[in-house]
């Protein structure tokens, strides 16, 4: 029996081609000759799901695009390998993943267009790493931390955003980890990629703005929490290019 594997996370996909008496013991999937996204796509969640509730070590997959074109079937090799991979950036109990491809040429569009798919997106697919910052205004002052961590200095309340999070709730978070502050009025203000913006590597940024009446204490990686007035960044020794995204709020605020 032809097989190959790929590991993503710990968790093992395995892609055998099924002979004519293999039994996988799961119900296989008969898809319409028109293709169907959302179906797909809604099948593979449940499935997901349903062990995931029931703690499986193990989930396997018949697949058979007999009914489907050439072009149908690359495209729903890949809304397979996005389905796993969504599944896989989650907490979850499965080693084992495996896809039993109904004959050679499922088995060969299955190894190109699912698990090549996987492989890139998974190993080789690089992209910066996303981050939140919150500019707070707390009665004509601004919140800014002290860094526990390199790269050391003042520096905005933020951090990088979790998988299956939105910018909005990962910069009320990390503001809540290292200032204790809950916010209001929270609104996007820019967004910054130069590639040299990080010292450590590649970051894209999106800066919100939002204000506060409690008063904040540090907590999570800042060593300190300040309020400081826009006289006071010229001062300051800030990390990243947090002295020029406060220059810049304060230049927006004065063209208004």
């Amino acid at each position: 029996m032809d097989v190959k594997e790929l590991e993503i996370a710990k968790t093992k996909i395995i892609l055998y081609l099924a002979s004519s008496g293999t039994s996988t013991n799961e119900e296989i999937i008969s898809m319409p000759h028109n293709l169907n996204e959302q179906a797909i796509r809604s099948y593979y969640q449940r499935k997901f799901e349903r062990y995931e509730k029931e703690n499986s070590k193990s989930l396997a997959f018949e697949i058979s695009f007999s009914q489907l074109s050439g072009d149908e079937a690359r495209v729903f090799a890949k809304i397979i390998a996005q389905e796993i991979f969504r599944f896989i950036q989650k907490k979850h109990p499965l080693k084992r993943i495996v896809l039993y491809a109904s004959g050679k040429t499922a088995y060969q569009l299955c190894a190109k267009h699912c698990l090549g798919y996987l492989d890139y997106v998974a190993h080789r697919l690089k992209t910066p790493f996303v981050c939140v910052d919150v500019i707070i205004r707390l009665r004509g002052n601004i919140v800014v931390i002290k860094r526990s961590n390199p790269p050391l200095g003042w520096a905005l309340p933020g951090g990088f955003v979790d998988y299956g999070e939105s910018l909005e709730e990962a910069a009320r978070r990390e503001v809540r980890e290292e200032t204790g502050l809950f916010l209001k009025g929270l609104r996007q203000f820019h967004t910054y990629s130069n590639p040299q913006r990080d010292p450590r590597f590649h970051t894209i940024t999106t800066v919100f703005t939002a204000h506060t009446k409690n008063r904040p204490r540090s907590g999570s990686d800042a060593a300190e929490v300040r309020l400081i007035s826009p006289k006071d960044i010229k001062k300051l020794i800030f990390a990243f290019d947090h002295k020029k995204i406060l220059q810049d709020y304060f230049r927006s605020l004065s063209r208004k």
